[in-house]
Parts: structure tokens; C-alpha cells; sequence
């Protein structure tokens, strides 16, 4: 290169420049990681004590993709977890992330970590000076009938809850035993669930996206739109991207072999895929 600029291909065999260097990539808006890949580091909230695994603790992972690297909290639920941070599943190359695989046991991954505005990824809702942005997992449940919840989407920026059920405001699509949900709370209501008419199958990959344009969500399974009932956050309600894991009367190994969350660009393109 007579620039002395080294262009180096990246997945889809185009070119990363400088003039592509947007801000969504060197401000760490955006993140995609796919597996296997670097494991990501566990660690207690302040950083660099171990992970606890008590009913109710909050820990630190940090992902390392390829354009950097991305801080996630998690978060037990239900009995606690002997496995403290997500592992390697050797035989396949993703990355086991449901932790322990017994009953009552799981944990959510907040992107971003921060609960709050300060989070890279997060929206203020209807606010004109926030893109639109998009959560994507592509994933593998060993045992579906053994899931209460696999759910990935939207949250009001408040503190962790023990239940999907008890967030004040939440948008997200939920495989629950094989069958996908679009699940819904406003203003701390009853969780409204409605059946998407989409199953999921033991060993098989899917893709779970949930998109938030201004208020609005938009939920994708497998690529195709299944955002009904449509739904839209209250204005000015700050949400960050999460993904809520709990196992059923057994257990069954979850594993992500995607992850990928940042800006969604309208005209089609989205945060990395330029």
C-alpha cells in the first residue's frame, strides 16, 4: 500500500479503513464476537476479585472481540451457581453461558453493564439525538423443554430483578420450552405474552434480535420480522440491552455462538456489518 495503511479483510471479506473507523467502533458502541473466540474474563464488581455465585450477586464479564472489548454485568438468579462465569463447550467452539445446568438456576447478561444513560448502548426513547440499536444472539439450547426463560431484548435501566416478570418496562422475545414469546411490560403491568408462532428444537441454532427505533421494538427470529403485537416504550424512558437465562425442572446447556449489539443503521446496514 503506497499509503503505508495495512487493509486488512475482516468477516465479510471487506476492507476496515480509516474512513470507516466511525465512532460506534472506536467509542465502543458497538461489539461483535463470534465463538469460538477470546473467552471472556469474569470478575467481581470491582473489577478484579473472582466472581461470586450466591442467589442475587452481580459480577463483571468483559467480552474481548475483535474491535475491543465489551463490559457486561451478570447477575444470578434462582438456587446460585457453582460455575461462576461462562466457559468454553469444547466440542462445538461456542461459549456456555447458562453457567451451572440444574434446576431453578440462571443468570442475566446486562451489555453495557452500566444502568444508567452512561451505558454505550443505551436509548432514551423518542429522543431524536439516539440511534436506533439492536441486540443479536445466535444460540443453541441443548434441552428445550427444560427452559422457563431465554429471552433477549429491551429493559428499563433499573436494577436487576430475581423474575423477567418483575421489571417495571421490558420488550424482549423469550423461547420458553421450545415455543417463542414476544413478552411486554408498561408501567410495571402484567406481562403480556403472546405466542409468535415459532418453535425451537434440541441442538438447533437459532438468531434472536430485538431492534429499538426511538420507541418503537422490533423483534426478529431467524431474520424474519415477528414484532406483534407492535410496542412502544414510554418517551424518555431510558432501556439497555439484556439477555435473561433460567432453567426449568432440569437443566440444559445454552450456548452463543454469535453475539452482537450497536447502532442499526435504516437504510438496511447495521453497526458492523458496512
Amino acid at each position: 500500500m503506497g499509503n503505508g495503511v495495512n487493509h486488512r479483510s475482516m468477516a465479510d471479506g471487506r476492507a476496515v479503513i480509516p474512513t470507516k473507523l466511525v465512532p460506534e467502533l472506536y467509542e465502543h458502541r458497538y461489539f461483535k464476537q463470534v465463538f469460538p473466540g477470546a473467552l471472556p474474563i469474569g470478575s467481581a464488581p470491582n473489577g478484579y476479585g473472582d466472581p461470586t455465585g450466591a442467589t442475587g450477586d452481580s459480577n463483571i464479564l468483559q467480552f474481548r472481540g475483535p474491535l475491543g472489548p465489551m463490559d457486561a454485568g451478570y447477575h444470578i438468579k434462582g438456587a446460585g451457581q457453582t460455575l461462576l462465569a461462562p466457559s468454553n463447550d469444547a466440542a462445538n467452539g461456542h461459549l456456555l453461558a447458562g453457567l451451572d445446568v440444574g434446576a431453578a438456576e440462571g443468570v442475566e447478561y446486562l451489555l453495557g453493564q452500566m444502568l444508567s444513560v452512561h451505558n454505550p448502548f443505551a436509548v432514551k426513547c423518542g429522543d431524536t439525538e439516539y440511534a436506533a440499536t439492536f441486540i443479536r444472539m445466535k444460540g443453541i439450547l441443548a434441552d428445550v423443554s427444560a427452559v422457563a426463560e431465554c429471552a433477549v431484548g429491551w429493559r428499563k435501566a433499573e436494577a436487576f430483578q430475581a423474575n423477567l416478570d418483575d421489571y417495571d418496562e421490558l420488550a424482549c422475545l423469550n423461547l420458553q420450552a421450545g415455543t417463542l414469546n414476544q413478552e411486554t411490560i408498561l408501567n410495571n403491568g402484567t406481562t403480556a405474552t403472546t405466542d409468535t408462532g415459532e418453535t425451537v428444537a434440541d441442538g438447533v441454532s437459532f438468531t434472536l434480535e430485538s431492534q429499538i427505533r426511538q420507541r418503537r421494538v422490533v423483534n426478529l427470529f431467524d431474520g424474519v420480522d415477528v414484532s406483534a403485537p407492535l410496542f412502544d416504550f414510554d418517551a424518555d424512558e431510558i432501556v439497555v440491552p439484556f439477555i435473561f437465562f433460567l432453567q426449568g425442572g432440569s437443566g440444559s446447556a445454552f450456548s452463543i455462538s454469535e453475539l452482537e449489539v450497536g447502532q442499526l443503521w435504516l437504510d438496511g446496514r447495521d453497526g458492523g456489518r458496512r
